[in-house]
């Protein structure tokens, strides 16, 4: 065999040997396992959650619930109401609005039609804040109704005020008006309820005529009412920090 023969001979053996190795390393690379990330990884409605076990599918849903509730201010928070057939994973739910609606109730539909059977047991409530960068419920923890006599038939005799969370304030009588206090006050207020131990001590008193009032005071999930003249002196100090309403009322002496 010539030198030129040999060579060509020599080429393609070295041809043959780069392409069995580059397909070796290919196919070896090919069967590698799939390391899944290990860690604090979050969930979100935004990706899939779907999972082949209904424990497992159920846990990530409660998990993206929790996940997507962050906010750095109010505009950053929705109120997602479940019920139905929904209700498995409560009756209302406070996310970040990068989370669409549409994309949460998609999630819970698909888990649903698999898994779950439920009853619908709720109530909503749609206001909602932003605290220690959560999604809540803006909640009325102040409430005040008084009425006055007596009152004209068909007359308006009575003023509402309702004390929010957020620092809303509505009142309501023969108008409506809504006024705002700055969170520093809605603390103070706080603070004067559980200083004063408004929620448990004794606060019974004599009702007086023409006039009434009854104060409503709800702080974790605990509601106590406190009948006028009752720690008159104590809510007197809290009413001070509200602004003042001037709403005429039918009745009265």
């Amino acid at each position: 065999m010539n030198k030129k023969g040999f060579a060509n001979i020599a080429i393609i053996v070295l041809v043959i040997v780069i392409v069995g190795v580059a397909g070796y390393l290919a196919l070896v690379k090919k069967q590698e396992p799939v390391v899944q990330p290990q860690g604090n990884s979050k969930l979100s409605f935004n990706q899939n959650l779907t999972s082949q076990s209904c424990e497992v599918w159920h846990s990530n849903i409660e998990q993206a619930f929790v996940d997507d509730n962050y906010c750095t201010a109010d505009s950053d928070c929705q109120a997602i109401p479940l019920g139905g057939k929904l209700v498995e994973f409560g009756c209302i739910h406070y996310l970040n609005t990068n989370v669409a609606t549409g994309t949460v109730y998609a999630s819970l539909d698909s888990y649903v039609k698999q898994c779950a059977k439920a009853i619908d047991r709720c109530a909503f409530n749609f206001d909602t804040m932003c605290r220690a960068n959560k999604c809540v419920a803006d909640m009325v923890f102040y409430e005040k109704r008084q009425n006055w006599g007596p009152c004209p038939p068909g007359g308006v005799c009575h003023k509402n005020t309702f004390l929010y969370s957020s620092g809303k304030i509505i009142v309501e009588g023969k108008t409506t008006v809504e006024k705002k206090i700055d969170l520093a006050t809605v603390n103070i207020i706080l603070q004067k309820i559980e200083e004063n131990n408004l929620m448990t001590r004794d606060c019974n008193a004599t009702p007086v005529f023409d006039y009434s009032a009854t104060y409503k005071l709800t702080l974790d999930n605990i509601t106590r009412e406190i009948r006028f003249p009752g720690c008159d002196k104590e809510l007197g100090e809290i009413d001070s920090l509200l602004p003042k309403v001037d709403m005429p009322v039918d009745g009265g002496a």
